[in-house]
């Protein structure tokens, strides 16, 4: 909840299409190693020789021929910024200046194993603040754990951990796009609940890579504890996206916790299929709420339906199911949910259940008046032209036909249309037999 990442990790290959360079001295078996200036940022005590900070992994390195995929691509001069503060020390390994890093502490022997890479563990510590003002910290936390593109982090610092090896500490800094872009940060969600990220921020943070472990195991072997790890973390990203009105984030990261809890069959002993059943009732009702706000309501009736089936009873379920019908007009539907909601002890108080008894006598009245302007103007019909009053109808004007979806309006102006055609069907049928009767008549005169 505190990290925030506002982009899925499929997207950091082409976050910076115009940002990456390769740039030469970082390639392979290069070694440039310079005087590392003394760092006074937070909790920063240390001074060391280092190698500069590692290029970016071949994989996140897009715009290379797959002839070449080290050859360098510039970045246009227009597209550059320098976010260093007239400071040494700082390495560009995206070669547009928006996001840099400094080498605090660098491990003397590092192999390849030992850098992350995605869907792999790490352990980190973490502190943030804004770009020129190190006291005003918006993040921080220890021994975090997560994993590489599983969007617990910011997609700066995730590229930066990519670059980094166990036991590596670095600075890095960022421009706003790589951290919380437009939306910002609430200042409740700092560690004093007072300091707040501004839309577009430039950001620091100090970074310390504390170990990296194995690779996410795929959803269908995980164990029944594993389903509830993932499953967890993914539901509470989901809530900090659904908090910051983020709703396609937040339907994303329900979906992936739906996918961690999986199926019955492999939710293991009673407790864990407890823990389990109510993760995706949870998650289910979370992903109805999440599609409501986005106004898919095909998709938020799906959903809930889900955990209709699961538990009949479920409160939140059937006021989401309720609010569903009365939205999209299925007032009889909606109806049944307000009767089940009204039977249950724990939906009683906080008027929740008057409400929705209210919208529906009020959407009931609307539809009534409504039939009845419908009828008023079929008076003034006959074989379906209307009879000339020497004026304007303006109400006739505005008159509208039931709504659609509307159950039980479809149901009554079906009986209406059906006894006023019925009437005008027989008197056809009598003009009709009248006048082949003259014609008989004729003829046998």
């Amino acid at each position: 909840d505190a990290v925030q990442m506002p982009l899925p990790p499929e997207k950091l290959q082409t976050l910076e299409r115009h940002d990456r360079k390769n740039h030469h001295g970082h390639g392979h078996g290069s070694h440039h190693k310079h005087e590392h200036e003394h760092e006074h940022g937070p909790d920063c005590h240390h001074e060391h020789e280092h190698e500069p900070v590692k290029s970016l992994p071949l994989a996140m390195r897009d715009g290379k021929s797959d002839n070449d995929p080290d050859a360098p691509v510039e970045v246009p001069a227009e597209l550059k910024v320098d976010i260093t503060d007239g400071e040494e020390g700082w390495n560009d390994p995206l070669g547009s200046g928006a996001l840099i890093l400094k080498t605090i502490i660098n491990p003397k022997d590092v192999s390849p194993s030992k850098r992350p890479i995605p869907t792999q563990k790490v352990t980190l510590d973490l502190k943030g603040w804004l770009k020129g003002t190190k006291e005003n910290v918006f993040l921080q936390e220890e021994n975090l754990s997560c994993y590489i593109g599983d969007e617990t982090l910011l997609p700066g610092v995730e590229l930066a951990l990519r670059m980094m090896g166990e036991g590596e500490v670095s600075l890095v800094r960022m421009l706003g796009r790589f951290g919380y872009q437009e939306r910002g940060r609430s200042a409740e969600l700092s560690p004093n609940g007072k300091v707040a990220v501004p839309p577009d921020a430039t950001l620091e943070f100090k970074v310390a890579l504390r170990a990296v472990g194995d690779l996410m195991p795929e959803p269908g072997k995980m164990t029944p504890a594993q389903r509830v790890e993932f499953s967890l973390k993914k539901k509470a990203l989901g809530n900090s996206r659904y908090k910051d009105k983020a709703f396609p984030a937040a339907i994303k990261a329900y979906k992936e916790a739906l996918t961690y809890i999986g199926s019955a069959s492999g939710w293991g002993g009673e407790e864990e299929k407890k823990s389990l059943r109510k993760l995706k009732i949870d998650c289910e009702n979370n992903l109805c709420a999440a599609y409501l706000a986005s106004r898919e309501f095909d998709k938020a009736k799906a959903a809930a339906l889900r955990v209709f089936q699961i538990d009949a009873e479920n409160v939140r379920c059937l006021e989401r199911l309720a609010k569903i019908y009365l939205a999209t007009n299925y007032l009889a539907k909606a109806e049944n949910m307000i009767h089940r909601l009204k039977n249950l002890p724990e939906a009683k108080g906080g008027g929740r259940v008057e409400v929705f008894e209210k919208s529906l006598e009020s959407k009931r009245e609307l539809e009534r008046k409504r039939k009845a302007a419908f009828a008023e103007k079929f008076k003034n019909l006959s074989f379906g032209y209307e009879e000339s009053s020497g004026g304007d109808d303006k109400e006739g004007e505005n008159v509208l036909p039931p709504l659609a979806g509307d159950d039980d309006a479809l149901a009554s102006s079906s009986s209406f249309f059906g006894s006023s055609w019925t009437m005008y069907l027989a008197f056809g049928v009598l003009v009709g037999a009248v006048a082949l009767g003259a014609i008989f008549t004729q003829q046998q005169m």
